[in-house]
């Protein structure tokens, strides 16, 4: 079973255009867990391929369908696992921090069995936006991450026969307001939060046959219900 994960995107995300609904800092600053989200990414680059990742989740379980096209060729595949937490803590002074712990099961091969233990936790300051265009105030909200951090443990286990661990581990630090994401808010109860984004990257590199030019695309909707 192929593991593909897509972690810290760092471009700036703007809302989506689904209807929205005017929010305060009492109704998000709380303990929530995500219900369920959907994460889709698709790049597509100067030479006409592509790639794409999607994952839908729900509070414990999540699937990762990727795909790969060249030259009229598509490869694709699929991960499935476990979720053991998905968390958010929005404060009222304006700060948050969130953490998620997955677990991805390969035995796939009779042979052996790889177990992989992944936790992300991330923190940063967060803000309602103001009313511009078809906006009004507290319509969207933007997340300032300021630090990213993740630990990964893999179990390889023999048939049989002896097992092996690997642990890894990173974490990122940017200033506020270089890896933001703006949501736009769907709905905000005092037991439910719903929240879309869209966004598009472009980059160039400009090369002796040209300029070559890769899109980005994204999308992540979420739903959380209070703790």
């Amino acid at each position: 079973m192929k593991k593909l994960f897509v972690y810290g995107l760092s471009i700036a995300m703007v809302a989506g255009a689904a209807s929205c609904k005017k929010s305060s800092k009492g109704k998000m600053a709380n303990e929530w867990t995500v219900s369920s989200y959907v994460d889709e990414t698709t790049t597509t680059y100067n030479d006409g391929s592509s790639s794409s990742t999607k994952t839908t989740g729900t509070e414990t379980s999540f699937t990762t369908n990727t795909s790969q096209s060249a030259s009229g060729v598509t490869i694709s595949g699929s991960t499935t696992g476990t979720i053991t937490e998905y968390v958010y803590t929005i404060e009222k002074d304006g700060s948050w921090t969130s953490s998620k712990k997955t677990v991805v099961v390969d035995d796939e091969d009779p042979s052996y069995t790889e177990t992989t233990t992944r936790t992300e936790t991330n923190e940063g300051t967060w803000d309602f936006l103001g009313g511009v265009g078809e906006f009004k105030k507290n319509e969207r909200v933007v997340f300032n991450t300021t630090k990213a951090s993740w630990t990964e443990s893999s179990v390889y286990a023999i048939t049989g026969g002896n097992s092996t661990t690997t642990n890894t581990s990173g974490s990122d630090t940017y200033a506020d307001g270089e890896n933001s994401m703006v949501y736009l808010i769907v709905e905000s109860k005092k037991k439910e939060l719903q929240l879309s984004a869209t966004g598009e990257n472009s980059s160039s590199q400009t090369n002796a046959s040209g300029t070559d030019t890769d899109k980005t695309t994204t999308s992540n909707t979420m739903t959380l219900v209070q703790k």
